[in-house]
């Protein structure tokens, strides 16, 4: 029994390395819980924005987020990305019922090449990813007319990934359209990377996104499937640095029930005389974390425990 429940566990640790959602390749993160200034902090390193116009403070689909569209230039200006292939950008997003407006660009409008835009669409408001080259652009359009991202005053997940070969949109977690690339995007010396407006040699800005935008990722990888639905999260999204921390807080001598997939990372959780009990088709994972507990029941069906590196479980 001993060695069977050894085998379990190395098998669940390569199991729970292989799913968990890293934090490898990801360039910033934006949460947008300022509630005064004009500097827009990244979350995970040192990519800070610097806002003109626009309104902190408001309420977002998590604690804070950012209004733009006050003004016809309201915008972030983010240091230079320049990704050439290879990168993703995850955010969410509430329009207030204008079409056509830019979220995320990094090209200069006065130059004749280069750079890229993720804008709320045409006159239908079909979102869409574009590609500036030449002097003009080259769109990918989320043309599901369920999935229009401006009519409905609600929250929306927007995903756009950039491969070698492929644009692709995702819409709440799942996947909407792509399209084939024909030639690797490029930059110029003058263009500028900015949330919410596009700008002209890097100063006067325009056409301003306007609606609230929070919770947004920069990843210098292509995101999978599988992480781009960790991120949207069942509609609650798992943000950075994408623990849910507060299913993770236990109250000794308590069953713990674990009912749907539950990462508790750098955690020491103490049940007491409590048990670790997950339900049918729950999944808990555990990396540099220490459970103690009375016994724990795994055998519900589809129920999988992942131990990452020191990590472990006590019983008794």
């Amino acid at each position: 029994m001993k060695m069977k429940i050894i085998f379990l566990l190395i098998f669940f640790l390569l199991i729970g390395q292989a799913l968990a959602l890293s934090t490898t390749n990801l360039r910033a993160y934006y949460k947008f819980d300022e509630t005064s200034g004009t500097t827009i902090d990244d979350a995970h390193s040192t990519f800070d924005g610097t806002l003109t116009g626009g309104a902190v403070n408001e309420t977002g689909i998590l604690g804070k987020a950012l209004k733009l569209g006050v003004g016809a230039s309201d915008h972030v200006r983010l240091a230079n990305w320049r990704p050439d292939k290879n990168f993703s950008i995850n955010f969410w997003i509430k329009n207030n019922g204008d079409a056509g407006n830019r979220i995320w660009n990094e090209f200069d409008h006065q130059s004749t090449s280069g750079g890229w835009i993720v804008d709320g669409g045409d006159a239908s408001g079909y979102g869409r990813f574009g590609q500036y080259q030449n002097g003009s652009f080259t769109y990918l359009a989320d043309v599901n007319a369920s999935q229009v991202w401006y009519l409905n005053n609600a929250w929306h997940m927007i995903t756009v990934t950039y491969s070698a070969t492929t644009r692709t949109i995702y819409f709440d977690g799942a996947y909407s359209t792509s399209g084939a690339i024909s030639t690797i995007v490029s930059y110029v010396s003058t263009d500028t990377f900015n949330i919410g407006a596009f700008c002209t040699n890097g100063a006067s800005c325009g056409q301003s996104f306007k609606g609230w935008i929070d919770e947004s990722s920069l990843w210098n990888k292509v995101l999978s499937q599988s992480e781009i639905t960790e991120l949207y999260n069942s509609g609650t999204p798992l943000a950075y640095p994408f623990t849910p921390a507060d299913e993770c807080s236990r109250t000794l001598n308590t069953d713990w029930v674990v009912t749907s997939a539950l990462d508790c990372n750098s955690k020491t959780i103490n049940l007491g005389t409590g048990k670790l009990i997950l339900s049918t088709g729950a999944r808990l994972r555990l990396f540099d974390a220490n459970l103690t507990c009375n016994r724990f029941d795994i055998n519900a069906s589809g129920s999988q425990l992942h131990l990452g590196s020191g990590s472990w479980i006590k019983t008794g």
